[in-house]
């Protein structure tokens, strides 16, 4: 029955949800005195099923609190899971920040790099870097390009201090730690303990009811006295157990604390400085970074390609001269061999008589006649033994 499930902290396949109408179901003060001075018989031909329930759960000495620890103990599992990796992730988170060397090197430099910016200004020489500036890298533009100083700590980062590129392996879950609100850790496991403080307080209320029961009473009072033997045994483990988990919460919640305040001390915030807004600073900048270092290399790869394209150009160039140079001395090759296989023309050696005259060699081929005109020269004449009926403007040479 339910009364035995409520006893026995065992739910028997039922949902918390529907013990949990119990609580809204629980008679009033007035009917409870009502169900106390009835003395008439509860079988089912006399009395009704609401009737009978509530004679039933009416008879439970503090009903309303017996079913508020039996729901404490249906839900505390599933609470203090929630809670303990809730806290695990924080203080795990907590421990990775302070320890990472990557952050380190990432603010001295950042840091270099502002007090050189801001040389000179009111901004300079300063000791060190908050965890809300770093987001402000990025609103930082050089003139005239899409390039911010995020970019330029990237390329820095990424040539000079290469450890700074780990930040999101050392940094662990900055997003999901920045989720969890350790002042709501707090209060959710001050309300655990409240709840099992409301347990042992029923569990010695129930213990002064079983020492004190009238076994041989009436029969209502024999089966509330069972249920109560039931309750005791059931929560006399149950507390033990539960016990233990939150020593083991309330120790892991020191722990958190102390990682989380300790790690507010080394970056130099403030104490009261929210989870929420540490983290998400310093998960929004490892982002940031990341995209940053993106960019860059996207323009390294549109720097490459400009490059390529202007090396086939180039290359397309000296192909194009180195053709045309090969068929320049193709050509010149062709003419000069053409000049090659023509016949030389005979060399004709000229030479000088006693008197003067020039004479060709017999071999000579005739001279070319230029015109019909009868043609003198001083220093070359006709023979004087030249037939007279032969033409003197034949040739002008003596043979």
């Amino acid at each position: 029955s339910i009364l035995q499930s409520m006893s026995s902290f065992d739910p028997k396949n039922i949902s918390a949800e529907n013990y949990r109408s119990l609580l809204s179901l629980a008679p009033t003060a007035a009917e409870l005195e009502t169900l106390k001075a009835y003395e008439g018989p509860t079988d089912a031909k006399t009395l009704g099923k609401a009737e009978r329930f509530c004679l039933a759960i009416g008879s439970i000495p503090r009903y309303t609190s017996r079913i508020r620890c039996f729901l404490y103990s249906l839900k505390f599992e599933e609470a203090i899971q929630d809670i303990e990796l809730d806290l695990d992730l924080l203080c795990e988170t907590s421990l990775r920040v302070t320890n990472a060397s990557s952050l380190h090197n990432a603010l001295n430099v950042i840091l270099a790099l502002g007090n050189f910016l801001n040389k000179g200004g009111s901004n300079g020489d300063a000791d060190g870097v908050s965890i809300d500036s770093l987001n402000k890298l990025k609103n930082v533009k050089s003139y005239g390009t899409k390039t911010t100083a995020l970019h330029y700590f990237a390329i820095v980062a990424q040539s000079r201090a290469p450890d700074i590129l780990k930040m999101s392996e050392q940094c662990g879950d900055c997003r999901g730690a920045s989720s969890v609100v350790l002042s709501q850790l707090i209060t959710d496991l001050k309300l655990l303990q409240r709840g099992f403080d409301m347990l042992l307080k029923e569990c010695e209320k129930v213990k002064v009811d079983v020492e004190e029961a009238d076994v041989n009473g009436k029969k209502i009072e024999k089966e509330i006295h069972a249920l109560n033997v039931i309750f005791l045994k059931s929560s006399k483990e149950i507390c033990q157990r539960f016990k233990a988990r939150l020593d083991e919460i309330t120790t892991k919640m020191n722990d958190t604390q102390l990682a989380y305040a300790n790690m507010l001390k080394f970056y130099g915030e403030f104490e009261t400085k929210k989870t929420s807004d540490f983290f998400s600073g310093v998960a929004d900048f490892i982002v940031e970074f990341e995209n940053a270092r993106k960019d860059n290399e996207e323009s390294r790869q549109r720097a490459k390609k400009r490059a390529a394209a202007k090396q086939r150009v180039e290359n397309m160039r000296e192909k194009t001269k180195a053709r045309a140079r090969r068929r320049s001395r193709d050509i010149s090759a062709e003419q000069k061999s053409r000049r090659d296989k023509r016949t030389p023309s005979p060399v004709v050696a000229i030479t000088k008589s006693e008197e003067g005259k020039l004479v060709l060699p017999s071999n000579a081929p005739p001279p070319i006649v230029l015109s019909n005109k009868k043609t003198t020269n001083s220093n070359i004449s006709s023979d004087d033994n030249t037939d007279d009926g032969e033409d003197s403007s034949a040739s002008p040479f003596t043979l």
